[in-house]
């Protein structure tokens, strides 16, 4: 009750007060049976309550008549509220007296003398003060109760008892050692002690001194304890006496004045007998421990000297020495005292040596843990009774056979038998003991081996249960109690004993029975928190980390034998000290990674284990910096530790349950850096490698069987790993981490861009999203190819699972997924190939169609789980079952590597040659490495049949499919829109997955193309996958671009393989759908008109290169990390079918070599990759080909009839593809094509090529004359003129734009065609319109070149006739720009207004440097004549010089203009050519973004 409350009951006593304040104490007074003392917190509140009302009534709130019935009715309550009354009582009876209030003491008398009857008086007495006496009325008479008072002090402390010394006689003393020290076998303790009492009855003995005579008598007779132990409780049952007299024997062994402390020695025996005397109850602790010495604050101040002087040596130790001799660090150990000297450390080693456990343990709390244990003694005695208490369960529960068991341990003297043999008697008898001993356990091996193998035998029984992990069962069988035994004592001691593999090997059986988590919990404490309080293990660490500098030094591949050993020894007794150092070493110096990998055989398994905790805890240091300091890589010391651990776990049986899960963490919190780890681990072990790695060949072995990747698609052996790859693949599934691993880690790629790296260098994202990646593939591959195919499907989710439960992306849905499809669609296929009654005698097209079926049935679910993904839209442009199928196939599912095989067998032919010419080997090893190598050549032919027969169903099953895929529209862009969604949903996000996924894009297109797909454009497609790609340049990652590259350099190839021949032009893509120029609603494409011939294809190509040579020239000008990367990435894929022409190989090596002067300083790794590109292209220079070749630049009035007959459907193509092109978007394949050598012309040809060039230029000069008197023409001219034009004239762009309309006419009068064919193509022009045409194909495909070639050295009258054009150019660019539209006009006046400002500025300035001249000649009269015209003449030619520079500022002003309206006009125009030497890629980019704009406002 707080004070508040009661006053409040104060204010309403007599009405309520009085009966709540009883009915409180009623509820807070427990039960009549229980003590009120012994309830906690209750009885202070009483005490307190009533305190508080006997205090109201003497102050006089509260009516004393009141106050007393009131604890009259209380006292009943409980029997002991009476004397919790007169306790109140007399603590305010002294309150009051201070006060000294007459009226409050009155009150307050009146209040006792009220209660007597419930307080009785004899308690009254007992506990008031005598004084208050006479006010209470417990004393009738007080005048005769004082001087009975001060008789009675007076008798008991100032009167002396005497006794008679000269009365006793020594006869009686040898009497009662006769007495004491015969056979006592038939008397009891009881008959001695009426003996004892009749001889000092008849000798008048002193009772102390028998007192002492018996105590010398157990001293020297402790074995007799039993006897005269009950005798000296029945002789002297006060134990102060007895203490007092103990006390005095050890006051007689303490040094005195003027004596050395050395000499002053204790006997054991009195300890022994003081051990007995508390063991038995005869004196108690407290009594003696004052009487021994030293003090306890001394032995806790030695025990922090030592370890001062431990820390001291350990850090002299540590101190690096600049001397030439290192020295070794003084050893200042504070010396112990002996426990014959220090009487209360002999004490307690007589208390551990007769088995007294309760008593030492009072002993041992007195000072802190471990500080007595220091004593080799009291360590030695300890252990000697833990073995007593152990041996009988040791000898029922040690796990060993009847033969082995040990015999019974014989007790020491004065130790009690324990008949405990139990195991769970282990928490009682043997835990505390050992948390007590701790690392001196050392001192007693044999008793280590024990406790461990009675651990070992609990955890055995444990697992017998039916459910071993219980709480229950764990508790029962000591799970808990041995993890702590082994933390506080088998753990610390292993360090203080020298090198024991075998106690090593020991502790690890115990410890092989905990899951990882505790283990490494273990560990932790015992590296790095064990020796803290243990002054010889902190000494025993600084040794240890000394021998392993020392051995670091020393280690190098051509002694990693004897050393290794070494550090075996090391590692044997203190693992963690020795790996830590090792560990920072190898973060420092990677070097060191394959001696020390080697060094680490000799080593225990606990060694192994620790090893894997010590790993973790260097990977979560949270004090070292993950990444660099200029935070766009990772760190050094991560890559180091993480190859260490790829091949520490490859080659050692080490529990990777820790180091996985450890990595498992760092993904769930959104933490990546991690995964470099688990890819190093994955590919040491399981041989599987990141793809990006892989060269040409390896990726064309990777798209055939499991036997040609197994051989020749990996660096490293497969068999090698094999027991390895087990190990990890077990260690995943025993601890449920294989499927969360790799979808944490499908999780994480955008964690990775939007959550972990926010604010950090885009570098840096690039890398940990492709570290993601690439790790996420690889872990992938190594499920699909370590587990079952059956146990694959089983422990991954469902697909559609993957999509909407763990919000998977399509991509990674798919590449988890797609073995299980390929596998359950091959099963499908068995099944209903063997339904049939001759299913072996079924038809290829039989075959086909029972694949087709087992496709569709395990693909419609597929079907259905991707349709909810995307938005409803996107599947009007393509189909569900197109998006499946292309997802679903890989490259081995499309072609078949034929070479790859052929190249195996080889290698194996030529194998088996050289070892029958091989004579090293025997007969019977050569001829089984013979046959094994022709098993494998066998089963590769065999293997390349299953594949070819694969690859052909597979291919009728996607012609069966293909008329479905992409549906017919009437929207005017239907085939742009299809072809976006196709690059955007299929090939771009499958291309940069993987390296192998970029070569299959590139073949499915090429597949798609060879199928002649209804309603594919390969030219659109291609269109969109080589034009406008400098964004996807740009967000790409640095693997991303690699693949990417790789996926353009395929599709160059099936490019150039097109335009290499016009045979296989015409055999592989003319009158196919993909090269349709126009796709009818009919479908029908019969007319040559509708496609590509070989020659506009050509143009086409050119265009590609163009765009694709813009793109990089872009990235590469930028300035930006990212995009130079990324362009000179795809610049070293695409280099064996890009740069082609040998003007853009001039082009991109200038650009190239500019990168590399611009970032030799700055960014070295962009420098590098650019040298390194700029020597494979010069090396490749020889192959360079110019246009001419490459294709028709100018052709002849008299062109050939295909030629011309090409010509209207590039008009009609160009007017009806005025939209513009779509956003870019990239994809990757691969395909092969002929070499391009082939068809180089020979030095004669081009020769004579250049000549003709000669010859074509005089026209070009004449062309150019006449085209600026008609030029001026607006742009809708073109667009409404509707005249058919022939190609038998070279036109050029400018021409077409620039025209009047009387030249158009008079040129299309000259050039027009047979009124019949004017008339049939009005005709075919209206159904065209009428039928709503999709036109498809640019204008661009078709524009033919603006310049003739250039030869490669140009005369003096060849240059001075460009020059002439040049000059008539910029006069006509003048003439138009007068006749332009009224942006252009506004711009003209805007530059007039400018050249008028400057001219006026500059009348102004010469007028101010004439009056400065006169104010000059005006100052300088006084001057010479002589002096005064050299200055004169100086600043004349000052303002010369000053004139001429304005001059040539406008000058260079206006070139700038001119060079601006050029380039604009160059954008209307096609692509200009020149010659390779004269080629300047700067002057026909665009100056700023708004000319770009314009274009593309024109265009569209």
């Amino acid at each position: 009750m707080t004070p508040e409350q009661f006053r409040g009951l104060l204010k309403q006593w007599d009405r309520v007060g009085r009966s709540d304040f009883l009915q409180y104490l009623k509820n807070i007074i427990p039960n009549q049976d229980e003590t009120l003392l012994g309830t906690v917190g209750s009885s202070e509140d009483v005490h307190m309550c009533l305190y508080r009302l006997i205090q109201a009534g003497a102050d006089g709130v509260l009516k004393k008549e009141s106050v007393a019935k009131t604890l009259s009715e209380a006292v009943t309550l409980h029997p002991d509220l009476p004397a919790a009354v007169v306790d109140i009582f007399g603590m305010l009876d002294v309150e009051i007296t201070a006060t000294d209030d007459p009226k409050s003491k009155e009150r307050f008398y009146w209040i006792i003398k009220s209660v007597e009857g419930a307080v009785s008086n004899q308690l009254l007495r007992e506990r008031m003060e005598v004084e208050s006496f006479p006010h209470i009325g417990v004393v009738k008479n007080p005048k005769a109760f004082n001087s009975k008072f001060i008789k009675l002090k007076t008798k008991l402390y100032y009167k002396q008892r005497k006794f008679n010394l000269f009365r006793e006689e020594s006869e009686g003393y040898a009497k009662l050692l006769v007495e004491l020290n015969q056979d006592q076998s038939s008397s009891s303790p009881e008959h001695m002690l009426e003996v004892i009492k009749a001889i000092i009855g008849c000798f008048n003995l002193d009772p102390n001194r028998v007192l002492d005579v018996l105590l010398s008598s157990l001293e020297a007779r402790p074995d007799r304890h039993n006897f005269l132990v009950p005798l000296l409780r029945l002789y002297m049952p006060s134990a102060e006496t007895v203490s007092e007299v103990v006390g005095a024997r050890y006051g007689f062994c303490q040094p005195q004045p003027g004596q050395d402390e050395t000499e002053a020695e204790t006997p054991r025996s009195l300890h022994v007998m003081t051990a007995l005397l508390l063991r038995h109850g005869v004196i108690r602790l407290e009594h003696i421990w004052p009487w021994l010495l030293p003090a306890d604050s001394a032995i806790e101040a030695q025990h922090r000297r030592l370890m001062a002087a431990a820390a001291e040596y350990q850090r002299r130790t540590f101190v690096v020495s600049t001397k030439d001799k290192e020295e070794a660090p003084r050893d200042e150990t504070p010396t112990l005292s002996p426990i014959s000297q220090t009487q209360k450390l002999g004490l307690c080693e007589a208390v551990l040596s007769i088995g007294d456990w309760p008593t030492a343990q009072a002993i041992l709390a007195r000072f802190p843990d471990f500080c007595l244990m220091v004593h080799p003694e009291l360590a030695a005695a300890a252990c000697r009774l833990l073995s007593v208490r152990l041996d009988p369960i040791y000898r029922r529960f040690s796990g060993m056979a009847a033969a082995l068991r040990p015999a019974p341990v014989s007790l020491p003297p004065l130790v009690e038998a324990r008949p405990d043999s139990e195991l769970t008697s282990v928490r009682s008898e043997v835990a505390p003991l050992l948390s007590v001993i701790g690392p001196y356990l050392s001192s007693d091996v044999t008793l280590v081996y024990r406790v461990l193998r009675v651990a070992r035998t609990a955890h055995q029984l444990r697992l017998k249960e039916a459910d071993p992990d219980a709480p229950e069962t764990r508790e029962a069988f000591l799970f808990y109690d041995v993890l702590t035994m082994l933390e506080e004592a088998v753990l610390p001691c292993l360090v203080l004993l020298e090198a024991n593999c075998c106690l090593a090997e020991e502790i690890w059986t115990v410890l092989a029975y905990y899951p990882y988590q505790h283990r490494y919990r273990l560990y932790g404490t015992w590296k790095n928190e064990s020796h803290n309080q243990h002054p010889q293990l902190i000494r025993k660490r600084a040794d240890l980390i000394k021998m392993s500098k020392s051995l670091m030094k020393r280690i190098s591949k051509e002694n990693v034998k004897p050393l290794g050993r070494l550090m075996g020894k090391l590692t044997h007794n203190a693992p963690g000290y020795m790996f830590e150092y090792m560990l920072g070493q190898i973060q420092i110096y990677d070097n060191l990674i394959g001696p020390m990998v080697d060094s680490l055989k000799y080593i225990t398994n606990l060694s192994y284990d620790v090893l894997g905790y010590c790993i973790i805890e260097a990977l979560a240091n949270p004090e070292k910096d993950r990444t660099k300091h200029d935070g766009t890589s990772l760190s050094l010391w991560l890559t180091s530790l993480a190859n260490f651990c790829g091949f520490m776990f490859k080659k050692y049986n080490l529990d990777l349950t820790g180091l996985m899960q450890y990595v498992a963490n760092q993904l769930k919190s959104m933490k990546s850096l991690d995964l470099l780890i688990l890819r190093e681990v994955v590919q040491k072990m399981a041989g599987v490698e990141a793809v990006e790695d892989m060269t040409e060949e390896q990726l064309s072995a990777m798209a055939g069987g499991e036997l040609l990747r197994a051989e020749a698609g990996f660096f490293n052996q497969v068999r090698n790993t094999k027991k390895s790859s087990q190990r990890l693949k077990d260690s995943l599934i025993d601890n449920g981490l294989m499927v969360p691993m790799v979808l944490l880690m499908a999780q994480q790629r955008h964690c990775v861009v939007f959550k972990e790296t926010e604010g950090s260098h885009l570098k840096l994202v690039g890398k940990l999203y492709d570290q993601c990646q690439d790790t996420m593939v690889q872990f992938g591959m190594f499920l699909a190819s370590a587990l079952s195919i059956d146990d694959y499907r089983q422990r991954l989710p469902a697909f559609d699972s993957l999509l909407s439960e763990f919000h998977i992306s399509p991509d990674v849905a798919f590449f988890l997924a797609r073995p299980m499809f390929t596998h359950a669609i091959q099963q499908r296929y068995d099944e209903l190939r063997k339904a049939e009654k001759n299913h072996k005698s079924l038809s290829v097209e039989q075959k086909r169609e029972k694949y087709l079926q087992a496709s569709e049935q395990v693909l419609a679910p597929v079907v259905t789980a991707v349709v909810p993904v995307f938005p409803a839209k996107t599947w009007d442009d393509i189909s569900a079952e197109f998006f499946t199928s292309f997802w679903s196939l890989t490259l081995s599912d499309l072609r078949v590597p034929s070479e790859s095989y052929e190249k195996e067998v080889r290698r194996l032919k030529q194998q088996v040659t050289q070892l029958a010419d091989n004579r090293d080997l025997t007969e019977s090893k050569r001829k089984k490495e013979q046959e094994r190598c022709q098993v494998l050549i066998d089963k590769l032919h065999e293997e390349e049949k299953r594949q070819k027969e694969h690859v052909d169903r597979v291919l009728a099953r996607l012609k069966k499919e293909k008329d479905s895929w992409f549906e017919p529209r009437q929207a005017k862009s239907a085939k742009t829109e299809t072809m976006t969604q196709f690059v955007q949903m299929c090939l771009f996000p499958r291309c940069v997955f993987t390296s192998m996924d970029a070569l299959y894009c590139a073949e499915f297109v090429r597949t798609l193309h060879s199928l002649k797909t209804p309603n594919f454009s390969t030219l659109i497609c291609y269109d969109r996958l080589f034009c406008n790609i400098t964004y996807t340049f740009t967000s790409c990652t640095e693997n991303e671009a690699s693949r990417y590259g790789r996926f353009l350099c395929a599709l160059l190839e099936t490019v150039m393989h097109w335009h290499g021949s016009k045979e296989v032009f015409e055999r592989e893509c003319a009158f196919f759908p993909g090269f349709v120029t126009k796709f009818r609603v009919s479908n029908k494409q019969n007319e040559r008109s509708d496609h590509v011939d070989y020659e506009n294809y050509r143009h086409v190509c050119f265009k590609w290169f163009y765009k694709i040579t813009k793109a990089i020239v872009t990235c590469l000008d930028s300035r930006e990390y990212v995009q130079i990367r990324n362009a000179l990435k795809i610049l070293i894929k695409i280099l064996p079918c890009y740069p082609v022409l040998s003007h853009v190989a001039n082009i991109v090596e200038k650009k190239v070599e500019s990168v590399i002067q611009a970032e030799k300083n700055k960014r070295q790794d962009l420098a590098i990759m650019a040298t390194s590109y700029a020597g494979l292209l010069r090396a490749r220079k020889h192959t360079y080909i110019p246009e001419k070749d490459f294709h028709t630049v100018d052709k002849s009035k008299k062109a050939a009839p295909p030629a011309a007959a090409a010509a209207p459907a590039t008009k009609e193509a160009t007017k009806s593809t005025k939209g513009g092109e779509a956003a870019p978007a990239v994809a990757n394949g691969s395909v092969k094509h002929e070499p391009m050598d082939q068809d180089r012309p020979s030095p004669r040809q081009e020769t004579s090529y250049r000549s003709n060039d000669r010859d074509e230029s005089t026209e070009r000069r004449v062309k150019r004359e006449s085209r600026g008197r008609d030029r001026p023409r607006e742009d809708g001219d073109r667009s409404r003129s509707q005249t058919p034009r022939s190609d038998s004239t070279p036109v050029s762009g400018r021409e077409r734009k620039h025209d009047t309309e009387e030249r158009r006419e008079r040129k299309a009068a000259k050039r027009s065609p047979p009124d019949d064919e004017m008339e049939s193509k009005k005709i075919s022009h209206r159904v065209e319109r009428e039928s709503d045409e999709i036109r498809v194909v640019e204008d661009e495909y078709f524009e033919k070149p603006r310049r003739p070639p250039a030869s490669s050295s140009r005369s003096a009258s060849e240059a001075s006739d460009v020059d002439r054009d040049a000059k008539r150019r910029r006069v006509e660019t003048k003439r138009s720009a007068e006749k332009a539209p009224e942006k252009d006009e506004e711009k003209k006046k805007k530059r007039k207004k400018a050249d008028k400002g400057l001219e006026e500025g500059e009348i102004r300035n010469k007028r101010e440097e004439k009056k400065d001249r006169k104010r000059a000649t005006a100052s300088d009269r006084d001057v010479s004549p002589v002096d005064l015209k050299r200055k004169l003449k100086e600043e004349e030619k000052a303002a010369k010089r000053r004139s001429e520079g304005e001059v040539e500022y406008r000058e260079v002003k206006e070139k700038r203009r001119t060079r601006r309206e050029e380039e604009v006009e160059y954008y209307d125009e096609p692509l200009p050519r020149y010659a390779a030497d004269d080629y300047d890629w700067e002057r026909e980019r665009p100056v700023k973004d708004k000319h770009r704009g314009r274009l593309d406002t024109k265009r569209r």
